[in-house]
């Protein structure tokens, strides 16, 4: 049988930060394909290293995500992660590797989604900003 390491990172994941803005770092990008495969989903994986809702939520993990069919939706992010203002976006291709490790607040609040209440990331702050 094989045997299975869990890491605090693991246990991390487990529970999305409270309802609030958090002081996040881009750890990582994962882009999939669509259920109706016609476009790609872009999930960012960002960790909580301050937040206004408590201590609790350092080390939790929240993961904004945009679709290639709404693209417009992820210039808010990415002028946050490199603190340039909406009007200093260029458009054009855009290396998304730019954005790990950078620093940006994200506020999480809570929608219901097909009778469920889900994590929603649709705000954004440049980390010298402080939105609170």
């Amino acid at each position: 049988m094989p045997v299975i390491n869990f890491t605090q990172k693991d246990l991390s994941r487990l529970k999305p930060p409270d309802n609030g803005w958090h002081l996040c770092v881009v750890k990582s990008l994962d882009e999939s394909a669509s259920k109706d495969k016609a476009s790609i989903n872009y999930q960012f994986e960002c960790e909580v290293l301050k937040s206004e809702a408590g201590d609790q939520n350092i080390g939790r993990y929240c993961y904004p995500g945009f679709n290639s069919k709404a693209l417009g939706f992820m210039i808010p992010f990415i002028c946050a992660c490199l603190d340039i203002s909406l009007d200093k976006f260029q458009l054009g291709e855009f290396e998304a590797g730019k954005l790990i490790e950078k620093k940006v607040y994200i506020k999480a609040r809570e929608e219901a989604f097909d009778g469920k209440l889900v994590k929603k990331y649709t705000e954004f702050a440049s980390a010298s900003a402080v939105p609170f």
